[in-house]
């Protein structure tokens, strides 16, 4: 979002905040993210918010002196699960922000932000190097510096490279970005420029500006939009960091039907999970989520905050339930599910697992809210007419629960007549669970201690759910037959000892050709003996369809057939 005033920041009383006196000379050294920011693996921990709380009702610098307010936006920073903010400028107020880092030992880091716009572009050497002094203060805290926001084309390129050579030359050890339009990193003019950075800010609404009377727009279709986001001329391997995304929960403007609190939230929760959950984000290393407070001087541009602007003293209340980054994270993991389903005509035959597993996939991937392409089977086992099948399940916005009760209450209906009218009517129980997500050491720290005791339930949890699916495997493994890359098995009670014979690594269907069939003259009541591709014996009888790869006995007597 543009900042359209650089007014200058002012405490409570209308003085404005001056540079402590002393201020060091600038040296050109190092700050937190040299030789860091240009590896898109350095990003994956970084979990990012905008901070301009120093906005008010009439200006941007409203309340940019007022400790309190500073100290209460830190927390909520903390306390929603982010540990880097960016700002819009770099000065007296990032050097108060800076303190309150630092004396509260809080694990946040900082994109400092310049200012820079067709009307002062032309002094853009002495803003440059004003702020400077603070990062240079403060280094240990700053990844790297945004020369600008949104005003490339009211810039130019020649003028903006011009910019980005000044600050390589005079700054050399200090990363350079820009917080570009989102169109401009598709545009080939401007490659030189991305050229010459150490990485790439990008400010994406895809779609959202040009849909605000449209009410089909939703959260899911803008997030759609946000993941087919193709820059094209930004070089390769260079980290492009998504600079804004968001939503508005109200606005002034009537034209604007989209915004609301529900949607803000949404939107806020799915582009979260998108930025530091999903494995297919190849675009953006991390990301800015836009904003954490509303600025009420922005008019009819205002309302994109997950809380209310509030007052001198403190940020507003929360738009509803925010959730943090780490409930959204660890709701969006993928569940583990155990499906029996025991039918009094089932023979266990390939054919039957494949219709089973693809009908339990569309009824999960129903209840779940997702595509059934992302629903994984696990492992699938077949004993006595009982089968059992394990999934994982991206659950995203759905929940397994809904899946659970109606497969148990009515797995018929559920699976399907094509299943019932061959298999009978099956007896069906459905178990689920999660394994909870392990934070990493930065995340543990900013972590209150009330979650101490949630974290330890958690990782007892997962030892217990681990446990009990290692045993599942465990005993499917021991008794199965390969095929296809999952597992099926039969057993027969009339069978000498597992012990007693070899195991076979891969069944053949009945009926390959090529293969030899032979009846046996040692063999009764139907049993063929096969061999499978390495020449291993098994048996297959042709009027119950049992496979074994134990030698069958006699049912009438407990001697060898």
């Amino acid at each position: 979002m543009r900042y359209y005033t650089t007014a200058p920041v002012t405490t409570p009383t209308g003085s404005p905040v001056t540079t402590p006196t002393g201020a060091p000379v600038i040296t050109p050294k190092s700050v937190f993210g040299t030789d860091n920011v240009g590896k898109y693996s350095f990003w994956k921990s970084y979990r990012s918010i905008c901070f301009s709380v120093a906005g008010g009702s009439n200006s941007p610098g409203d309340y940019g002196g007022n400790h309190a307010r500073i100290q209460d936006g830190l927390n909520k920073v903390v306390s929603n699960g982010y540990n880097m903010v960016r700002t819009w400028g770099t000065g007296a107020w990032s050097d108060l922000v800076c303190e309150h880092i630092i004396s509260n030992s809080l694990d946040i880091k900082l994109q400092a932000g310049i200012w820079i716009d067709n009307a002062n572009k032309g002094r853009y050497q002495a803003e440059f190097d004003s702020a400077m002094v603070s990062v240079m203060r403060y280094s240990e805290l700053y990844l790297g510096v945004s020369i600008g926001n949104e005003q490339e084309y009211s810039i130019g390129v020649p003028k903006l490279l011009e910019m980005v050579q000044y600050m390589k030359q005079k700054y050399p050890h200090v990363p350079v970005t820009y917080n570009f339009l989102q169109n401009t990193l598709n545009d080939p003019d401007f490659a030189p420029v991305f050229a010459a950075m150490d990485y790439v800010n990008v400010n994406v609404y895809p779609g959202y500006f040009g849909n605000l009377a449209n009410n089909a727009w939703t959260p899911t279709v803008q997030l759609n939009a946000l993941k087919a986001y193709n820059p094209t001329e930004v070089p390769n391997g260079m980290p492009i960091v998504l600079g804004e995304t968001g939503w508005q929960s109200s606005s002034p403007d009537t034209q604007r039907t989209i915004p609301s609190t529900k949607y803000l939230i949404e939107y806020y929760s799915l582009a979260t999970h998108y930025l530091y959950g999903e494995t297919d984000n190849t675009v953006f290393a991390s990301g800015f989520y836009f904003n954490l407070a509303d600025e009420n001087w922005k008019g009819a541009d205002d309302g994109w905050g997950l809380y209310l602007q509030g007052d001198q003293n403190a940020v507003g209340a929360a738009k509803g339930t925010i959730p943090t980054v780490f409930e959204i994270l660890e709701a969006a993991k993928p569940v583990m599910v155990k499906v029996q389903v025991e039918f009094p005509n089932i023979d266990c035959e390939q054919a039957a697992l494949d219709l089973l597993e693809q009908k339990v996939k569309v009824a999960l991937a129903s209840s779940a809210s997702v595509s059934k392409d992302t629903i994984k089977l696990t492992d699938m086992c077949c004993k006595s007419g009982v089968m059992t099948l394990n999934y994982n399940v991206p659950m995203g916005a759905g929940s397994a629960s809904g899946f659970t009760s109606t497969v148990q209450d009515q797995p018929a209906e559920v699976l399907g007549s094509e299943i019932t009218s061959s298999y009978g009517v099956p007896k069906t129980t459905a178990i689920q669970s999660s394994v909870a997500m392990e934070p990493t050491a930065s995340s543990q720290e900013s972590q209150t201690n009330s979650m101490s005791g949630s974290l330890v339930a958690a990782i007892v949890g997962t030892v217990a759910v681990v446990i009990l699916f290692a045993a599942v495997a465990v005993w499917c493994w021991r008794n199965r037959i390969r095929k296809d890359d999952r597992n099926y098995m039969v057993e027969d009670p009339n069978v000498i000892p597992k012990d007693q014979t070899k195991p076979i690594l891969e069944l053949v269907e009945k009926g390959d050709s090529g293969r030899d069939s032979k009846k046996s003259s040692s063999l009764s009541k139907g049993w063929l003996t096969l061999q499978d591709d390495e020449g291993e014996e098994y048996y297959w009888n042709s009027e119950t369809g049992d496979v074994s790869f134990q030698k069958p006995r006699t049912s009438d007597s407990n001697i060898l057939i």
